[in-house]
């Protein structure tokens, strides 16, 4: 990725979001797993660890 390709947003306090919305819950049809880079397949909870600590 090109430094030209990435943008970012500054928010100034009074518009950074107070409330959020989980649309899992109404989605129809649940989402794709995440797939591992290295297999090309699910990816495995130690593989998310990486990303997602557990705490």
């Amino acid at each position: 990725m090109s430094k030209k390709d990435v943008n970012k947003v500054v928010l100034d306090e009074a518009d950074i979001p107070k409330q959020w919305y989980n649309i899992l819950a109404d989605m129809p049809n649940k989402p794709a797993p995440y797939f591992s880079s290295n297999t090309g397949k699910p990816a495995t909870v130690e593989e998310l660890q990486a990303i997602f600590p557990l705490d």
